[in-house]
C-alpha cells in the first residue's frame, strides 16, 4: 500500500513539474507591445500548400497554421490570421500595415536588405514533372534547353535564375522560365503540358506529389538549401525576439516536431530557431 501511494505521489510530482516546466517557459516568452496590449497575435498568412491552406470545408489547415494556433494558446492570447497575397507581405510589412508574416519564405539576400528573418526550417528547391518525365529530370541540370514554370517571387524563382546561370557555365542552352501567380498554375502547367517541369519548394513539391493522384512525382536532388522562416519589418526586434522564443518553446515542449512529423515535414526541422537580419548570415 505505501508502494503504491509512493507510486502515485513520485507521478503526481513528476506532472506538477511537467506544468510548473510549461508555466514558465511560456511565461518568458517576450510578447510584444502591441500582442501585450491587445491580447491578439495577428499575424499574416498567404495561401500556400501544404504550409497554410484551406480544406474541402473551409477551414484553414497547414503545419504553419498548426504552430501558430500552439503560439498564440501558449502566449495565452488570441490568433488573427490575415489572408494577405505573398507579393503583398513586404510591401505590407515596411509600410506598418502588418507586423508579422506568419509564413515559410525563404530568407535571400534580396530580401534581407528590406525586412528581417525569423527562421523555423531550411529546406531546398526541386524540379518536379510528370511520370513518364522522372529519369529525364534526374538531375537538376536536365531543365536546361526546356521550359520550366515557377511560381512569381518565391524561392522557385530566385533558384531558377541561379539554375539558368549553370546551365550557362556549363555550356548548356538556358530554360524558358514561365512566371506563374499562384503555385497551382505552376502544377497545372506541367500536368497539361504547357511545362516540361516545375520547380518548388521540396516540401510543397512532396505534397502536390502526393495529392496529385499520381500525376506528379519529384524528379531532382533538392539543391540550394537555404533558411526558411517568418518575416518582420527592418529592425523589428521585439516582433523577431517573440517569434524566436515562442518558436524555440513550441520546440521544446515537442509540438514543433510533432507537428512536422505529421505533415512528412520532420526532415526540414531546425534545432532552433534562427534571426537573419544581415546577408552575412547566409554564408556562414
Amino acid at each position: 500500500m505505501l508502494k503504491i501511494n509512493s507510486e502515485i505521489k513520485s507521478t503526481m510530482l513528476g506532472a506538477a513539474m511537467v506544468f510548473i516546466a510549461a508555466g514558465v517557459s511560456a511565461q518568458t516568452i517576450p510578447k510584444a507591445s502591441y500582442v501585450q496590449s491587445s491580447g491578439k497575435l495577428t499575424i499574416a498568412s498567404t495561401i500556400y500548400a501544404p504550409f497554410a491552406y484551406l480544406d474541402p470545408n473551409g477551414k484553414r489547415v497547414g503545419p504553419s497554421i498548426e504552430l501558430a494556433e500552439a503560439a498564440a494558446k501558449l502566449m495565452g492570447v488570441e490568433l488573427i490570421v490575415q489572408e494577405t497575397p505573398f507579393t503583398a507581405l513586404i510591401p505590407s510589412l515596411k509600410g506598418g500595415r502588418i507586423k508579422v508574416a506568419w509564413l515559410n519564405a525563404t530568407a535571400t539576400a534580396e530580401r534581407l536588405q528590406q525586412v528581417d528573418f525569423v527562421a523555423w526550417l531550411q529546406e531546398g528547391t526541386v524540379v518536379a514533372t510528370t511520370p513518364e518525365n522522372k529519369e529525364t529530370f534526374s538531375k537538376r541540370t536536365a531543365v536546361c534547353g526546356r521550359v520550366v514554370a515557377v511560381q512569381s517571387g518565391t524561392s522557385a524563382d530566385f533558384s531558377a535564375d541561379a539554375l539558368n546561370t549553370e546551365c550557362k557555365a556549363a555550356g548548356l542552352k538556358e530554360f524558358k522560365k514561365d512566371i506563374y501567380p499562384s503555385q497551382q498554375d505552376t502544377v497545372q502547367a506541367v500536368i497539361s503540358k504547357r511545362a516540361d517541369a516545375y520547380l518548388d519548394d521540396s516540401t510543397a513539391a512532396g505534397y502536390y506529389s502526393k495529392v496529385s493522384n499520381g500525376r506528379l512525382v519529384v524528379a531532382s536532388e533538392s539543391f540550394n538549401i537555404r533558411p526558411v522562416g517568418h518575416i518582420v519589418a527592418k529592425g523589428d526586434t521585439e516582433s523577431a525576439n517573440m517569434l524566436s522564443a515562442v518558436i524555440q518553446a513550441l520546440i521544446d515542449n515537442g509540438t514543433y516536431g510533432k507537428v512536422l512529423n505529421k505533415w512528412g515535414m520532420g526532415f526540414a526541422a531546425v534545432d532552433k530557431p534562427v534571426i537573419y537580419t544581415d546577408v552575412s548570415q547566409l554564408k556562414k
